[in-house]
């Protein structure tokens, strides 16, 4: 099961949750799929969820234990598959106290002080694709990571001071034209002479959100920017910079590409009244 999952990550996840899950069947003298297969449903339900309330009293967060109850329905969704005779159930594992709540707070923005401060410590960083990435999120209309990473060096039209986004989120398909600003244009050319002219197709930014993120996490601690920082946080910087400057919901829109004006009231941080 584990060797048909593609990404290496998620693969190493769940091989820890399925191995945890099957350590404690063991303990209950559960040894073989055919033995688990015996357990009438009721059983195999209650065995389920008594795993996942024990790893949360052993100290793993919500979002984890989550995780292994996604991990378990997954694994016996594939044995139903490849064992219909044998499993003829997916348990259905009750866990409310297991799912993750949000708060419409949760996305915090950088004021102008803040941002000039951490742009100086990502001159510095190693990843000289940070930088230039993390500008390109403000600066090109508050890009969502995944739009970024999608991004070829053909879509930078540096001559027509422009550049092609392919939103990922909306149902119809086709890119916008977003304004390339000057401060912008001036740190991706640096980048492309950095990156030796690279082919037209190659992809403008290869760093992996993780890697990302963590990054961000690190120079914002060591410029005692007191918030939870993570990409997402330059999505909300643009739009709470653009309500404070005054601009109008229309243009705000084009430049997130979202398709609705409601979607902007989540990252609207100019009054904490609107984001309790």
């Amino acid at each position: 099961y584990i060797n048909q999952i593609d990404n290496a990550h998620t693969a190493r996840a769940k091989y820890v949750d399925l191995n945890q899950f099957s350590d404690f069947l063991f303990q209950n003298k559960i040894n073989t799929l055919g033995q688990l297969a015996s357990l009438s449903n009721f059983r195999i339900e209650k065995y389920c969820q008594i795993f996942l309330e024990n790893r949360f009293r052993l100290g793993n967060s919500i979002a984890t234990v989550q995780r292994k109850k996604s991990s378990i329905i997954n694994f016996v969704t594939y044995l139903q598959f490849r064992f219909n005779q044998l499993f003829t159930y997916v348990p259905l594992i009750k866990g409310d106290q297991f799912m993750i709540t949000r708060s419409k707070g949760v996305t915090e923005s950088l004021t102008y002080e803040e941002w000039f401060k951490l742009k100086e410590q990502l001159k510095i960083s190693r990843n000289k694709e940070l930088l230039p990435l993390v500008c390109f999120a403000i600066l090109a209309g508050g890009r969502r990571i995944s739009e970024c990473q999608n991004v070829l060096w053909k879509d930078i039209e540096f001559k027509n001071d422009r550049l092609k986004i392919w939103p990922l989120k909306r149902k119809t398909e086709g890119f916008e034209y977003q304004p390339l600003e000057k401060e912008l244009k001036s740190i991706l050319e640096a980048l492309f002479e950095f990156k030796g002219k690279p082919d037209k197709n190659e992809r403008v930014f290869v760093s992996k959100q993780q890697s990302i993120d963590k990054s961000l996490k690190y120079y914002a601690k060591k410029t005692d920017i007191n918030k939870r920082i993570s990409f997402h946080t330059l999505r909300a910087t643009f739009i709470t910079w653009g309500l404070e400057r005054g601009d109008s919901m229309s243009e705000l829109l084009n430049a997130t590409l979202h398709s609705s004006p409601n979607m902007l009231r989540y990252y609207d941080r100019t009054s904490s009244l609107k984001t309790n």
